[in-house]
């Protein structure tokens, strides 16, 4: 005799025989009075019985009498079973269905804990492999197919030292056609990202900081802003909010510093230029306490020589300097703005690196604060326009062509605003050259558009925001639409604005990128850093002595992404910076003064990563965001967030904008101290809408709402999934080819994996049970075809049992 276990508390009490699954062979099914439940053992041919699948009848209490027959005339047989203790019938109406059973455990070592699992095809064999975080000892695996469902190697990650690894995706997040892994870890709240090479082994790792004690729960992927990149979103589960990583082609820079001579100099401005005719990169610095121009000559590696000192007036206090040719000798000068002095200084060169003793010109009653140049009146000679803030003005130096100037040509900005920066473009593209002007005080840019005969229209006037103090500014053609556009560093205001050109002198209303609580912008540059043809733009930022440098990654469309910070070192106070490849690799480089260092920093561009800084949305106080999802739910074509609440008890909708910014729609409450804990999205009535489906730990159901075409959704109904059960994973996918999507759900408390199968009305059937070892505590469940045999099979990770179970598909 052949015994066959019901599991423990079952108390089996009658048994009824049919062919369930139409393999024409006899299949027992048993009723468990004591849990209600009603096991059903799958016949072989030998007359054994090789699998157990498990119905749990809803609601029902003292189930002792069991019938079968076919009650929807659909000839395969259903079940009635009469429940004495609740007075009334429970009738199952039976499909034919798949059914799994456990084919091999994959143990991933003592005290591993897999916290999460994920499938995809990481060497592109064609075979599907399968990606572990293991809590217990800090590292993600990535088991390799290689047939029939078996694995044969294991590439093993470690995610750092006690981080706690929560929860994998994998996606190709570096544009390199190979699929790449990001981890959140839980106690140390980072987002860390393997890139892979392709070769299995090898692996290039980042780590992105998720918010001090966040603790992250949960991580999905998607293109949020349609630029190419994938996106990833983090559940920060105990600050109450959910962090969006924007990805891109973000480059990497290491720094060394040049130490000038003198001590106390104060490197305030830097430039850069050929001074030598060799066709590489030198610099020049305006060195305020020491009223002297440092120039540094470029080796063509990233290294420079020992710099040259020339010096200005006494007292001159250099503020800016510019490159020009003022002499038409074809040989690099420099003009600096003295602002102490009241006065410009030329610094004629020769054309090997040196130059001649400086000249100078006075400005009229003003201190000039910043220098640019431009052919003002179409004559083939640089003139320059100086911006003088006490005077409110700015002042035209019309250039002779031997290196001196006409006297100054002054125009009024308005009153009390304080004209600090000024730049030259032609802004209403008539090949005549404009000027632009930050106004400090006056919280505005101001527009002069040259006649092409040295002389301006008066200014006209921008609002940068009230109290937003413009400090610096640039221009460049940022959506190409070939028109200048206009950026401005706003000190006050603590962010940066885009004035998009409309080409006729005219611009758009302000659109602005915050720099974060705490920054102090200085100056602003421009170019394309990461040879992507589209311009970006860098800042320099003092920020309460933690200088850095801030990159804002156009898209080409007049947008940018949230700046990325590069850091000059602590108490740096980068005053200027300026953009130029000095290594001769075809990437753009930085250098910036740092004005309480006594150093220049030279930046060199290295390589490239996949995130830039986390932008977080709040979820709500106490709300404790454990899982998230990403589709798009209002038919709009951009991709939205859905977010389960555990502690808020709800699911937050979160409608994406297209340009990686969301906006909190509305919440959707799954009952009172339900915890939800996971979320997954589908289809579930055919009615080209997304639904959602979450589980409610401490509810122990599943419960779906149906979605509606702008985004809201309702309430349809929710499914048991046992006593004390507690459901920590769902999965949805059609397992059984009825293109109707069904449900799977790993209960960590009951050990054991519910399938429950759609119906096409948006409702399902009562769930097939399938148990796995005692104190498995399944707390991921992943869905795909692990054998090739086109049937979807389910992959569990087991936190209790330290191992990962695959149960594949038998018919």
């Amino acid at each position: 005799m052949k015994t066959y276990s019901t599991d423990v508390g079952t108390s089996p009490y009658r048994a009824v025989l049919s062919d369930f699954n139409k393999d024409a062979v006899v299949d027992i099914a048993v009723l468990n009075p004591e849990n209600s439940s009603i096991n059903v053992f799958f016949g072989n041919s030998d007359g054994t019985f090789s699998r157990k699948l498990t119905l749990h009848i809803e609601y029902a209490f003292d189930s002792y009498s069991i019938a079968i027959g076919d009650f929807n005339n659909d000839k395969e047989d259903d079940i009635v079973v009469g429940n004495l203790g609740s007075n009334d019938l429970s009738v199952l109406l039976l499909q034919y269905q798949p059914s799994f059973v456990s084919s091999s455990v994959y143990r991933q070592g003592s005290s591993s804990h897999p916290s999460s699992v994920t499938i995809s095809d990481f060497n592109n064999d064609q075979q599907m492999d399968i990606v572990i975080t293991n809590a217990g000892n800090d590292t993600v695996q990535i088991l390799l197919g290689y047939r029939e469902g078996t694995f044969t190697n294991i590439i093993t990650y470690s995610t750092g030292i006690n981080v706690h690894p929560q929860h994998v995706v994998a996606a190709d997040f570096n544009n390199d056609n190979q699929l790449d892994i990001a981890v959140i870890n839980y106690w140390t709240s980072d987002l860390r990202v393997f890139l892979t090479s392709g070769t299995e082994t090898s692996a290039v790792a980042s780590e992105y900081a998720t918010g001090y004690k966040s603790f992250p729960r949960s991580i999905a992927a998607g293109d949020f802003n349609k630029d190419g990149w994938i996106d990833v979103v983090v559940a920060n589960s105990a600050t109450n909010n959910i962090g969006v990583f924007l990805g891109f082609d973000y480059p990497t820079f290491r720094s060394h510093n040049i130490v000038l001579q003198k001590r106390d100099s104060i490197p305030y401005y830097v430039a850069i230029g050929d001074f030598n005719k060799d066709s590489q990169w030198d610099i020049a610095i305006a060195c305020r306490k020491t009223n002297n121009i440092a120039v540094v000559l470029g080796k063509g590696n990233g290294t420079f020589a020992k710099e040259q000192l020339y010096a200005l007036p006494v007292s001159a206090d250099p503020r800016s300097l510019v490159i020009g040719d003022f002499n038409n000798d074809n040989i690099s000068d420099i003009a600096i703005a003295n602002s102490r002095k009241k006065s410009i200084s030329i610094l004629l060169g020769n054309g090997n690196g040196t130059f001649a003793p400086h000249m100078s010109q006075k400005t009229i009653d003003a201190s000039p604060v910043s220098i640019a140049v431009g052919d003002f009146n179409n004559d083939s000679r640089q003139d320059i326009v100086v911006a003088l803030e006490y005077a409110n003005s700015i002042g035209i130096f019309i250039g002779i062509g031997n290196g001196s100037f006409q006297n100054q040509i002054s125009y009024q900005m308005p009153r009390e605003s304080s004209p600090v920066w000024v730049a030259v473009g032609d802004f209403n593209n008539d090949n005549v050259q404009d000027i632009v002007v930050t106004n400090f005080y006056g919280h505005s840019v101001g527009i002069l558009l040259g006649y092409g005969n040295g002389s301006f229209t008066h200014v006209t006037v921008f609002s940068t925001g009230n109290s937003s103090g413009p400090c610096s500014i640039a221009i460049g053609d940022f959506n190409k639409d070939n028109r200048m556009d206009i950026v401005v560093a706003n000190r006050n205001a603590r962010n940066v604005g885009i004035f998009l050109g409309y080409g006729n002198g005219t611009f758009s209303s302000q659109i602005t990128y915050t720099t974060g609580s705490g920054s102090m912008l200085v100056s602003i540059a421009v170019d394309d850093l990461n040879n992507d043809t589209v311009l970006d733009i860098a800042i320099s930022d003092f920020r309460g002595g933690r200088g850095n440098i801030g990159v804002l990654y156009g898209l080409g469309n007049g947008k940018f992404l949230v700046p990325k910070i590069y850091s000059t070192g602590v108490n740096s106070d980068p005053s200027s910076l300026a953009i130029g490849d000095f290594d001769n690799d075809g990437r753009q480089d930085f250098v910036v003064s740092n004005s309480k260092k006594n150093n220049i920093g030279i930046m060199l561009q290295d390589k490239s990563e996949p995130f830039g800084k986390q932008t977080k949305y709040s979820t709500g106080d106490d709300s404790s965001p454990f899982s998230v999802v990403v589709s798009d739910f209002n038919h709009d074509d951009q991709l939205d967030i859905a977010v389960a609440n555990s502690k808020a008890n709800n699911i937050g909708i979160f409608l994406g904008h297209g340009d990686g910014r969301f906006t909190l729609h509305k919440t959707y409450s799954t009952d009172l101290y339900s915890a939800p804990v996971s979320i997954a999205v589908e289809d579930f009535n055919h009615d080209e809408q997304l639904d959602i489906v979450v589980v409610n730990s401490n509810k122990s159901n599943v419960c779906i709402f149906l979605g509606n075409e702008d985004g809201d959704f309702t309430f349809l109904q929710c499914y048991v999934t046992g006593q004390s059960s507690e459901p920590s994973s769902v999965a949805v996918a059609d397992l059984n080819k009825d293109n109707q999507t069904d449900i799977v759900v790993a209960n960590s408390g009951t050990d054991n994996v519910l399938v429950f199968f759609g119906l096409d009305n948006g409702t399902f059937s009562s769930p097939m049970s399938y148990s796995l070892d005692y104190e498995s505590h399944p707390t991921s469940v992943a869905i795909g075809d692990i054998n090739n045999d086109t049937l979807l099979d389910i992959v569990v990770a087991n936190y209790g049992s330290d191992y990962v179970e695959i149960l594949l598909q038998t018919c």
